[in-house]
């Protein structure tokens, strides 16, 4: 769960799931460049973290978290 989605300046993660170690979350652009990259450790099923994206510029982003070997992805939108 990711929101509010569109957003202005920060978004809160939330999800669930059993995997437990470093995550990885990068926020790539629409044509795949790489902008961002956050490690953070997750140490029990439930998670929880507010990103701070304010640095980035109106448009449409794609988070990419990977916990382990799986990878989720989502779409977000900066406004202003």
């Amino acid at each position: 769960n990711l929101f509010p989605n569109p957003y202005y300046s920060q978004v809160q993660l939330n999800f669930r799931n059993s995997f437990r170690g470093n995550l990885n979350i990068q926020i790539v652009d629409l044509s795949g460049k790489l902008l961002k990259q956050i490690e953070v450790a997750k140490t029990n099923e439930n998670f929880s973290k507010v990103l701070d994206f304010s640095d980035l510029k109106k448009g449409s982003y794609i988070l990419k978290m990977q916990t382990g070997k799986t990878i989720y992805t989502s779409k977000l939108v900066k406004l202003k």
